[in-house]
């Protein structure tokens, strides 16, 4: 009778692997359940998050689904976005998972990019070690969806992006789409690069960080930092839990 009654359900860092993602996509459970957070569980991967798409027919009270460092890469992450769900999901935290760009433009194109959004204290994207390229974060910046986002955060992404992926990261800050617009992220580059961003900045929105980054790397971080700073607490206990 208590387990009919169960709302949410949290196996957070529970050393969960495929066979326990197969028998709780099984389970009855999932018809019954809000919310469930299954975060740092590296082994479910993309065949737990494939059988819980194809489960998605049966989650039908489903609105929150937490798989940060699931080890889930592109495939299972295109199979979450085009799922039939038959609930009102509408959070999805698929932060430290290589959804690399395949995985984000699927989101996008299935007009469910806000799912990933976190939406307590700020509206922010966590895409930390997602593998997403260049090509990946201009789709991302160009689509109507993004427009609410008032925090990209790319974590540590060696080489991920272009000369051009970057002058379009100036060019969204610039935008002011969103009251707090802001962008944080590590990239290992010359030095000369990272002054061309710095001397095309637009002061106003740009501010530049350095909390002791990797030998190599240069932080850049962007927004308001003022205003960001009483909400960014609540985003990075989102993000890194």
């Amino acid at each position: 009778e208590g387990a009919s009654r169960l709302e949410s359900l949290t196996l957070h860092a529970c050393s969960l692997g495929k066979k326990q993602g197969a028998a709780l996509t099984r389970s009855r459970l999932l018809e019954r359940l809000r919310h469930l957070e299954l975060g740092n569980n590296a082994s479910l991967g993309a065949v737990t998050a494939k059988a819980l798409a194809a489960e998605a027919g049966r989650c039908e009270r489903l609105e929150s689904l937490g798989l940060y460092r699931c080890g889930i890469a592109g495939a299972g992450a295109k199979a979450l976005a085009q799922a039939e769900w038959a609930g009102p999901m509408a959070r999805l935290n698929m932060a430290f998972n290589p959804i690399r760009t395949a995985g984000l433009v699927a989101f996008e194109e299935a007009g469910r990019l806000e799912w990933l959004f976190n939406h307590d204290g700020m509206t922010a994207l966590a895409l930390l070690d997602s593998g997403v390229d260049s090509r990946g974060l201009i789709a991302l910046l160009e689509s109507e969806q993004a427009r609410p986002l008032q925090l990209i955060d790319f974590g540590y992404i060696p080489d991920a992006f272009d000369e051009k992926a970057l002058r379009a990261l100036l060019k969204w800050g610039r935008l002011g789409e969103v009251e707090l617009p802001g962008v944080r992220f590590e990239f290992e580059g010359d030095a000369e690069l990272y002054d061309e961003v710095e001397a095309n900045a637009h002061l106003d929105l740009v501010e530049y960080a350095d909390p002791e980054p990797r030998d190599g790397a240069h932080v850049v971080q962007w927004g308001d930092e003022d205003e960001l700073e009483d909400e960014i607490g609540d985003y990075d206990r989102w993000a890194y839990a």
